[in-house]
Order: C-alpha cells, then structure tokens, then sequence
C-alpha cells in the first residue's frame, strides 16, 4: 500500500495500529528470508567451492595409486572415472549454475525460482563410473588376512 490512504475505500488509514503492526511483521519477515537467502551463497561455495575440488582430486590420484599397489595381490578392475582430472571443472560449472539462481533468488525473495537448463545440465552432464570388482586371488588371502574374503 502506498501513503496513507485505503486503495479500496480512500480512506485515510494513518494511525492505524494494525496496520503498522502487518507492515513491520511483514517487512522484518521479507529482511530476514532475504538475510537466508543471501546465507545460501556461502553454504554453495562451503560445499562446492574451489577450495572443495583439489581434495577430491587428491583422493582420485591416491586411489589410483591404491588400485596400482594392490593389482598384483588382487584382481582388482578400477573403475574407469571419465571426470578424473575434471572436479574443478565440474564443481565451477555446478557452482556458477547454483549461484546464478541464488542471485535471481536475492533480486526476487518472494518469487520461485525453478532450477534453469544450465543448474540441471551441469547436475547430469558427467558419467557415473561403474562399480569396481574387487576379488583377492586364493593365493594372496593367507598373505592378506585383513581383506574379508568376497561373497561368491
């Protein structure tokens, strides 16, 4: 509403407590889903920030240096990881998609924002890598105790 005039009625409305009562609670609620909303961008980069894709990276080269140590030992089939060497690449991708709606959010609070072409193509744009077959040889069980032996 603008003034202090009823657009319904015309009449004068200044001084009404009520009403100073709903603007203030609506206006307090509006600032705070804002203030939320706004937190969201920090939690994205928290999750899937820069700072995130070098420990994945990390673990993939470690991985692949576990798989190589234990291939004499076990038949072992690593899966294949088509984003190896592409979690920065990914996770920005994912990231700038994110952000954008999260933008679009902050300049429309009270608007839904669905999810555009870019967030879901960078949520399904990478291949998922099989699950690897693990098998210890019979020979390499009694040198390996600590490997449960596989289910047949």
């Amino acid at each position: 509403m603008a003034g202090d005039t009823c657009p319904f009625c015309g009449q004068g409305v200044a001084g009404v407590e009520l009403l100073r009562a709903y603007r203030d609670f609506f206006s307090r609620e509006y600032h705070a889903l804002r203030e939320e909303v706004t937190g969201l961008s920090g939690r994205v980069e928290a999750a899937i920030g820069e700072r995130v894709s070098g420990p994945i990276e990390q673990t993939l080269v470690s991985n692949n240096g576990a798989v190589e140590f234990w291939q004499p030992y076990c038949e072992l089939v690593a899966p294949v990881l088509p984003e190896a060497g592409r979690v920065g690449e990914i996770l920005t991708a994912l990231r700038q998609a994110a952000q954008s709606l999260l933008r679009r959010k902050t300049d429309a609070p009270l608007d839904a924002v669905p999810p555009d072409e870019a967030f879901t193509r960078s949520l399904t744009d990478r291949a998922y890598a099989p699950r690897s077959r693990f098998r210890c040889s019979p020979a390499a069980r009694p040198t390996i105790p600590l490997i449960p032996r596989p289910a047949d």
